[in-house]
């Protein structure tokens, strides 16, 4: 539905604030009922009055088509839609890679399977050839693990494409195997099975993780035009839903939205705040900071 109302103000103070009402449609996966009660008015808009923000969702939810309902978004199967679920053993090869991220950036490796002699290498007492060892081991699980994220990335894209339009909030199960801490099915497909501790790969930005744990934790994501997926976020023990949580990441989803719909400055880096907020990297608090506020009303730019 993507409605975005402009209402400017001047004060007698002269001071000029923008009040924006912005409306989404909701959609949901099936079974995924997380947004149905979260993203409504009612309890998304106490979050926007600090900012003269109005929020407006469509009355119903959409529920989508069961092949449209994957369990992982990231791997939606490009070539062919209808799978729904990609293989990475299937995909796990010979390949030539270029390295993306950490201290081997920009070199290439033709496999990401290391050879038996480079893990009996890889605990030798010879330092020297220990350190050859890991080094071509850790540049193959880097190769492995960017391979995962690409393909990750375009899945996801993809599947955002082909399932909902612009201006719609969707509730999903989980992004990706190595995104989701709550998916508790992961497969060994998933996985080298390796347990040395000095083995790390780069994952996004500069963060540094074992191949085979999580890469990290999505719980929603924006992009652009006003798609915003959600992901079921659950509390253990009972596995029942985190309201609380899952309100606060539609927000954040939902600024982030506001980029494209109207004029506003960033927050910081990556569009994120760089002290506690709403809006900071992890969304570490429940209600916007004063200068979060201020760019939303256009007292910032």
């Amino acid at each position: 539905m993507t409605k975005t109302l402009l209402i400017s103000v001047w004060f007698a103070t002269n001071i000029f604030l923008q009040c924006y009402s912005l409306g989404f449609d909701r959609m949901r996966m099936v079974g995924q009922h997380h947004i149905d009660e979260n993203a409504s008015e009612a309890n998304i808009q106490p979050y926007f009055n600090a900012a003269f923000v109005k929020y407006e969702t469509s009355p119903t939810v959409t529920e989508m088509a069961v092949e449209q309902s994957v369990k992982y978004i990231g791997l939606w199967d490009t070539t062919a839609p209808g799978n729904q679920r990609q293989n990475w053993s299937e995909k796990k090869a010979n390949v030539n890679h270029m390295i993306q991220r950490g201290p081997h950036a920009r070199q290439t490796v033709t496999t990401e399977i290391p050879t038996p002699q480079e893990w009996i290498d890889s605990e030798s007492v010879n330092n020297l050839v220990k350190d050859i060892a890991r080094t071509n081991i850790t540049k193959k699980a880097q190769a492995w693990a960017e391979r995962i994220m690409n393909e990750n990335l375009a899945s996801e894209a993809q599947w955002v494409i082909d399932n909902f339009p612009m201006g719609t909030i969707v509730a999903i199960e989980y992004y990706h195997p190595k995104f989701n801490q709550e998916a508790n099915d992961v497969t060994d497909e998933w996985n080298i099975n390796l347990s040395y501790e000095w083995l790390k790969v780069y994952v996004r930005n500069t963060r540094t993780r074992h191949p085979d744990g999580f890469f990290g934790n999505l719980q929603g994501t924006s992009y652009g035009n006003g798609r915003i997926t959600i992901a079921k976020v659950t509390n253990p023990p009972n596995g029942e839903i985190d309201d609380l949580l899952t309100r606060k990441n539609i927000v954040h989803e939902v600024v982030h939205s506001t980029k494209d719909l109207f004029k506003r400055a960033e927050f910081g880096l990556g569009d994120h705040s760089t002290e506690p907020g709403l809006m900071d990297p992890q969304g570490t608090q429940h209600q916007f900071n004063t200068k979060e506020i201020k760019i939303l009303r256009g007292m910032q730019q």
